[in-house]
């Protein structure tokens, strides 16, 4: 059940929304989860501003509770979230993979995170596969 990737544009995205939208697909595919979203860190409302695969309502009231919880985790520019059973991190079981977005001057812009609602496994590298595709979504959201 995959849903067509949607975006919720943010001043705070900059001008590149399509490239930021086809790096969220290329998350989801590189890691092989159903579901990948960008989450901005940025601002007094942070939350997703782009997802793929997620079903149509399936994120409705935890997305500022995911955006404070990854925040918290990531602030390192160098940190990850690797888990196969991310209770701590939302209301609902799911497995997460994370990684911090860093814009063009290195400052963390947001967080991008494949998420599966089964328990599961990532791959050995899904950070730092996370990590290649959050650089190409760090540099097209400048």
């Amino acid at each position: 059940m995959e849903a067509a990737a949607t975006a919720q544009p943010r001043a705070d995205v900059g001008r590149n929304l399509h490239a930021a939208e086809r790096c969220v697909r290329l998350a989801a595919r590189v890691v092989d989860a159903p579901i990948a979203l960008f989450v901005s860190t940025g601002g007094p409302h942070p939350g997703p501003v782009l997802s793929h695969g997620a079903p149509s309502g399936w994120a409705a009231g935890w997305e500022r509770t995911l955006a404070a919880r990854l925040r918290a985790r990531l602030a390192d520019a160098g940190a990850s979230v690797v888990e196969e059973h991310a209770a701590e991190l939302l209301p609902i079981p799911v497995a997460c993979a994370a990684v911090p977005v860093c814009g063009p001057s290195g400052r963390v812009v947001g967080v991008l995170a494949a998420l599966d609602p089964r328990t599961r496994g990532w791959p050995a590298a899904a950070a730092e596969l996370l990590r290649e595709v959050a650089a190409l979504a760090g540099a097209s959201l400048g």
